[in-house]
């Protein structure tokens, strides 16, 4: 065999360590025996790696998440979005077809990012919704937070829904005349695994304030029920900070946070939305 033209192929597992996008990982080769080996200085080596992968910055999200009750519930949407090309798009649309359980008369836009113009028609016996950004003009992931856009809705939840019945909902994406880009799948099932639906053991509704919004540096989050814990990601899902606690109100330094969109979990399920200047 020539030595110049070998190749080692290998594959080795991760272990119990969760790697992500940009980690390093360190590999070490070491070739015996070494007897006979005019030079067997050259029998060891070190290689440097880097974690790759493709990146969907693309989602969705809802509010409240997993388990909800029986009767009318109103869902909260969002669906963002990111232009990690290298050049300008000009033009975004979002096409959500909406699931069969909800009640399409009932779609209100909470927020949208820029000018849009939104739809509902009818096409092969399903409600579509499209959300239209025309002449968005929005710039590329050099330009970042420049290159974030998205659209916030709600919609109620049919009255009529058996526990156990689930409510899946995804996006299309649409960057000029590229392919269609989807989100991840949200679902919420009625009937919650800690109580009967529409007894007395249902919990309070937690209302929550989250202020000064926009903020520069400072925000407060408040809540009627104790706050356990908090998760703030940016607009491709990216989780920028996170905290456990034990109050009803919360102070959090967001000066270090670059300009933009930004998503509150709070204690695993209620979402909120805040900008920061």
């Amino acid at each position: 065999m020539d030595p110049a033209n070998a190749h080692l192929h290998y594959q080795v597992n991760y272990g119990s360590t969760i790697l992500t996008v940009g980690d390093t990982v360190y590999s070490t080769f070491t070739l015996s025996p070494t007897a006979g080996d005019a030079d067997p200085g050259n029998n060891y080596c070190v290689i440097k790696d880097t974690v790759k992968a493709g990146c969907d910055p693309n989602a969705m999200w809802v509010s409240p998440d997993e388990c909800i009750y029986s009767g009318v519930i109103p869902l909260q949407y969002t669906v963002n979005f990111m232009n990690v090309g290298n050049d300008t798009a000009f033009n975004i649309y979002v096409m959500d077809t909406l699931p069969s359980n909800v009640d399409p008369s009932s779609l209100r836009v909470v927020m949208a990012t820029n000018v849009m113009n939104t739809v509902i028609f009818k096409a092969g016996g399903y409600n579509i919704v499209k959300f239209d950004f025309p002449q968005i003009n929005l710039l590329d992931s050099a330009a970042c937070p420049q290159c974030n856009g998205g659209v916030t809705y709600s919609i109620n939840t049919k009255s009529s829904l058996d526990s156990g019945a689930t409510i899946q909902n995804h996006a299309g994406v649409f960057f000029d005349d590229n392919p269609v880009v989807m989100t991840n799948v949200v679902q919420n099932t009625v009937g919650c695994p800690y109580g009967l639906v529409g007894v007395a053991s249902v919990p309070a509704i937690n209302k929550i304030e989250i202020y000064p919004n926009p903020t520069i540096r400072g925000l407060t989050i408040s809540a009627t029920n104790t706050i356990t814990e908090v998760t703030i990601t940016n607009l491709v899902g990216q989780t920028v900070y996170t905290h456990e606690y034990n109050s009803e109100q919360v102070q959090i330094d967001a000066a270090d946070f670059p300009g933009g969109v930004y998503f509150v979990k709070i204690n695993g399920s209620e979402v909120r939305k805040f900008v920061k200047e």
